[in-house]
């Protein structure tokens, strides 16, 4: 069978997928969990979409892995 190296290799590979793939879906949902009305009494995004434009409008696609190393120690262990 594979040794412990390959394992931890295929394992540390694997979770940085997981990371990669759902940090960005996690960050909108975690921005729509948090949003609270301005002063104008409006939210500040009106659905998924609308978060997603506006993090790639203000942060570029770098903003959608802001948090990643965090992200990927909390996914690795699980993988």
């Amino acid at each position: 069978g594979p040794t412990l190296p390959t394992k931890i290799g295929s394992s540390a590979i694997a979770g940085f997928t997981a990371a990669l793939f759902s940090l960005p879906f996690d960050l909108i949902k975690s921005r729509l969990m948090a949003q609270k009305p301005g002063v104008d009494g409006k939210m500040p995004y009106a659905g998924v979409l609308d978060c997603a434009v506006k993090i790639a409008k203000t942060d570029g696609p770098r903003g959608f892995f802001a948090g990643f190393s965090a992200y990927y120690g909390r996914c690795a262990p699980h993988a």
